[in-house]
């Protein structure tokens, strides 16, 4: 893959996660204000979802990391 195919492909990734994040949030809203409705399960299924797509993201990110950045990303986290 080509680096400008990467970028284009990173620039999605963080549209995306903007996008999962208002949905994210509105939906942690929703469920604080829904607390004892019983239709708050959509609420859930929001933020459930959120999470779902954020996990993939993540997954899409590492995937368009070379492996030698990884292995320096994690070893930079690695607490002594």
């Amino acid at each position: 893959m080509e680096d400008s195919e990467r970028e284009k492909l990173r620039f999605i990734l963080h549209e995306l996660s903007n996008l999962l994040t208002g949905m994210m949030v509105s939906g942690g809203l929703l469920r604080q204000a829904m607390k004892n409705d019983p239709r708050s399960h959509y609420a859930d299924e929001v933020c459930e979802g959120g999470d779902r797509g954020a996990a993939l993201v993540r997954e899409a990110r590492n995937l368009l990391t070379p492996p030698e950045e990884r292995l320096h990303e994690a070893e930079s986290l690695r607490v002594i």
